[in-house]
Formats: structure tokens, sequence, C-alpha cells
């Protein structure tokens, strides 16, 4: 969804020159570039269920964060890349995470298990790009707002997942 409305903001809302918005654009994938240095450390040290949960823990982090400064007009470039450098920090934990999670009861059909992972999450991300194009106008509450509201059905999500899996004796 950031790359469908971080132009509207960062242009249209905050002024910035499409030169200044390739190369802050750049800044925010430091946040990814970071994350995927520490992820292999952290997963082996705390294991895949803990890095989940941390990462959508650090999506609605982000989302609150986002939501509460522009609710008290406290956004400026600076705050908005901090905000969106965070949530792709925890992009890798949720995706990565998320999808071995999701495919490791299906050991012996993991290419159709992926292929369909791959086509619903494909599926969900067209669906909300569609509707955040078509909103582009509340672009920020909209980000904040899915930053805050994803994360908290993943978490659903994970309660259910981990709560009616057996533990190993």
């Amino acid at each position: 969804m950031y790359t469908s409305i971080s132009p509207f903001i960062l242009q249209g809302q905050l002024g910035l020159s499409p030169q200044t918005f390739g190369m802050m654009s750049g800044f925010v994938g430091t946040g990814l570039l970071l994350s995927r240095m520490i992820f292999p450390h952290l997963v082996r040290r705390h294991g895949m269920p803990r890095m989940l949960v941390s990462g959508l823990i650090i999506l609605m982090v982000c989302g609150v964060l986002l939501l509460s400064l522009w609710a008290f007009d406290g956004l400026h470039t600076g705050s908005f890349l901090a905000s969106v450098s965070g949530v792709f920090f925890a992009y890798t934990f949720v995706g990565l995470c998320g999808s071995a999670v999701a495919m490791e009861p299906f050991t012996d059909k993991r290419g159709a298990a992926g292929a369909i992972f791959g086509f619903f999450q494909m599926s969900l991300v067209f669906l909300i790009n569609t509707v955040a194009a078509a909103l582009s106008a509340h672009g920020l509450l909209l980000l904040g707002a899915s930053y805050l509201v994803l994360p908290l059905v993943g978490l659903w999500l994970c309660w259910r997942m981990f709560r009616a899996t057996p533990k190993p004796a």
C-alpha cells in the first residue's frame, strides 16, 4: 500500500519534489535492509512464531505513531519516513515468518501450498491497493489505519493458530 499512496503523501501533502521523493524512497528501504541482516540471528534465537508476533506488534506501533502524528499535526517528512521505515523493518518478520509458518504443515505439498498462499497474498494486495488508490485523498489515514488494523487481524489469526497447535510432550 505504501507504494500506491506514498507519492500522494510525500509529493502532494508534504511537498517533496519527484527527485527528493525518489531519494526518500531509498531511505525507506534501509528498514528492510536492516531487518534482513538481523533476521536469521533473531529467528535462531527466538523462533518463527515469536518473530511473527513481534513483526505484527512493530507494525501496530508504526500505525499508532503515524495516526498520532497525523492527528496532532506533528507529521513531517522525517517522521513519516521513520514510521514507514519501521513498517518495512517489520515486513521481513511478518512476510518471511508468515509464509514459513503457514506452509509448515504441508511438508509433501509445499509447492501447491506456496502457490495458494501467494495467490491469496497477491489478491489481498490487489484489493487493498485498489481501495488505496480510490481513497488517495485520505492516504495518510488509510495507511495508518491499515498498519493498525491488519496486524490486529494477524495477531488474532496467530492466537487462533498457536492455540490450536498441539504442544509437544
